[in-house]
């Protein structure tokens, strides 16, 4: 038998491409498998952390913010200038005797500021930071209504030196986690700013007004310590 042997089968270019592009398209399909898992089902990955959701929720919480803000404006730096006044002027304080309260004030400042911004960017209890910043401004107004020594009127001005290194970190961080970054930075960070300074020329303006109407019984304007730090708990 003079015939050739069989060859095997040889297969044409076009199946063979068409197995390639079959098995690419396999491959595609797993990788896109793998990219839709959830973080947490993923090896050797963690899950991210959750975030604020950034539409109706987020906006309340931004404006809740600033109402705060506006509120601890009414009671810049505890009032230091008023109070001094006060105390000198009504109480009969020599001004170095008024100062310490100021110098207690700014010591407490320069010592807690650091150490509140790294506290408050660790700590998931923003909110309670608040509430006893509002605590505090309440027991400094008790102490401006309720007596004038010299003890008392130092750790009122340690209180505001702790409200105003807990205040500032703790609204920027709860507004930047609300927002976002982008609109933190070229909308909220200067609303906030804005907004506190309101309060700050408002409170100046009404309790100059009231303090001059009812002199030299002025002691009565402290009061708004405790009204401001209750509508901001």
């Amino acid at each position: 038998d003079r015939r050739p042997p069989k060859m095997p089968p040889v297969q044409s270019a076009a199946i063979t491409e068409s197995n390639g592009a079959k098995a690419d398209t396999d491959n595609d399909k797993a990788e896109d498998n793998g990219a839709n898992l959830k973080p947490s089902t993923r090896p050797g990955l963690t899950p991210p952390a959750p975030e604020m959701n950034v539409g109706y929720n987020a906006n309340i919480v931004a404006i809740l913010v600033k109402l705060y803000l506006f509120l601890d404006g009414c009671t810049h730096n505890g009032l230091t200038h008023l109070v001094n006044v006060y105390l000198v002027a009504i109480i009969g304080w020599t001004p170095l005797d008024a100062a310490w309260i100021w110098f207690t004030r700014d010591l407490i400042k320069f010592l807690t500021q650091s150490w509140a911004g790294g506290f408050v960017d660790k700590t998931k209890y923003k909110k309670s930071i608040l509430s006893a910043a509002a605590i505090m401004k309440i027991i400094s107004g008790v102490i401006m209504v309720t007596t004038t020594d010299m003890a008392p009127q130092i750790v009122k001005g340690a209180l505001d030196g702790m409200i105003t290194s807990l205040v500032v970190p703790v609204t920027t961080a709860i507004t930047l986690g609300a927002v976002g970054k982008t609109k933190f930075h070229r909308k909220h960070a200067q609303l906030n700013i804005m907004v506190k300074n309101l309060g700050v020329s408002l409170s100046a303006i009404i309790l100059g007004s009231v303090a001059w109407a009812i002199y030299p019984n002025i002691k009565n304007v402290f009061y708004q310590f405790i009204a401001v730090g209750t509508l901001c708990l």
